[in-house]
């Protein structure tokens, strides 16, 4: 399988966020109808006086995605560098966000329980009809900032005990509506509302599954400082952790932040994330919560290279240190029956490995040492400990 092939394939096995019924909280994702056959594309619905309205389905369907998937993903953003950045507290901007989705799903007939159609006015049904086909064809949608800000504000009240302020409501939406764009070619951008007037805001459906992570780009741009960056890893950390744990029973004696010292002055020589064993062998997983700048995306050579570059040799200098401190290790674990060990990085997005010789494959044309969560867990709870023993990145301490 080609290298560019086997990167494509690993991109698409990603997991996708979690649809849910109504009564749960939800990000509303459109859904691309490219393969929905044409007799499958007639949305039927009725008022209370028996009205039919009919919707042909041309381009795309909203679909309610799990708003905690989003929340888990990205609550790491809740630091004082992102209240300073955006002049709101991460708390607020997703209390407003969460809003924002009810009142879309409010709105567009295609996301209304069956028993709604019959509980409300006729004309709401006739206007949200009318919403859902514009929706269906562009995935845009509007108002006036004012109604929308005083609507939000409605479900924030209703929403939450302690809600933001209607002041706050305004405050993310501003925050939401573009001003500036860094390229205007790459779809993932913090906002989702474009000003068409001082009064009125068109609001950009396709742009809702990745506002969070342009955010978070942005923050991690313009803050390159210490504690957004410890909070970023830590939270990275507790996840790789937990999700290990409970998919991965057979992984035991969980260490983290392990400090390797050397020389006289015993200072800190290697800093180890994350270890485990399982059965006898050492795992040491180093957590990378690195996005790929919007320049990698872009197909910029240069910058593709220069990541590429940095994380294999991060790879090479971390597979040095594993055998120069084997001996260290098996202190720290106190576990002198353990047989070796071997270094995996786990990284937040797929990267790119550009060779398939086995210093950077766990399974080749699979999952790499550079490795998401999800291929880290699918490769422990499929391989056998014999196929590690024999992996040529496996480091022995028996000898």
């Amino acid at each position: 399988m080609p290298i560019l092939e086997s990167y494509n394939k690993r991109l698409e096995s990603e997991p996708k966020w979690s649809t849910v019924d109504h009564g749960d909280d939800a990000i509303i994702i459109p859904a691309f109808l490219k393969e929905l056959p044409k007799d499958e594309r007639v949305f039927s619905c009725t008022d209370r006086n028996n009205t039919l309205f009919e919707i042909y389905l041309r381009n795309f369907i909203p679909v309610r995605k799990k708003a905690s998937d989003f929340w888990h993903t990205y609550n790491y953003l809740d630091t004082s560098e992102f209240a300073s950045l955006t002049g709101v507290r991460f708390e607020e901007v997703w209390k407003v966000w969460v809003c924002l989705n009810l009142l879309l799903a409010e709105n567009i007939v295609f996301l209304w329980p069956q028993t709604y159609f019959g509980a409300v006015e006729p004309e709401k049904v006739h206007a949200s009809a009318e919403r859902a086909d514009d929706y269906t064809e562009t995935a845009l949608g509007g108002g006036s900032i004012e109604s929308i800000v005083e609507a939000t504000n409605q479900f924030l009240r209703l929403r939450y005990e302690v809600a933001p302020t209607i002041d706050v409501c305004k405050r993310v939406i501003e925050l939401l509506t573009m001003n500036t764009i860094e390229n205007e070619t790459f779809p993932e951008q913090p906002f989702i509302f474009y000003k068409a007037s001082s009064k009125l805001i068109l609001w950009d459906y396709l742009r809702h599954g990745a506002v969070f992570k342009a955010l978070a780009r942005d923050l991690m741009r313009k803050f390159p400082a210490k504690q957004i960056r410890k909070a970023v890893g830590a939270k990275f950390e507790n996840r790789i952790e937990d999700e290990l744990r409970h998919a991965v029973p057979k992984a035991f004696d969980f260490k983290r932040n392990i400090k390797i010292r050397a020389g006289n002055n015993h200072n800190v020589a290697w800093e180890i994330d994350i270890g485990f064993v399982i059965e006898n062998i050492l795992f040491l997983i180093d957590a990378k919560h690195w996005y790929k700048p919007i320049r990698y995306h872009l197909a910029d050579a240069t910058d593709i290279s220069s990541r590429v570059t940095k994380l294999e040799s991060l790879l090479r200098k971390t597979d040095a240190s594993l055998f120069e401190y084997k001996k260290q290790l098996t202190k720290q674990w106190g576990n002198f029956s353990l047989s070796g060990g071997i270094f995996i990085m786990c990284t937040t997005e797929v990267e790119f490995i550009t060779s398939f010789d086995s210093l950077f494959w766990l399974e080749r044309d699979i999952v790499p040492r550079i490795c998401t969560l999800k291929e880290l867990i699918d490769f422990l709870t499929r391989t056998s400990i014999s196929n590690i023993r024999n992996d040529p990145n496996f480091v022995s301490f028996l000898r």
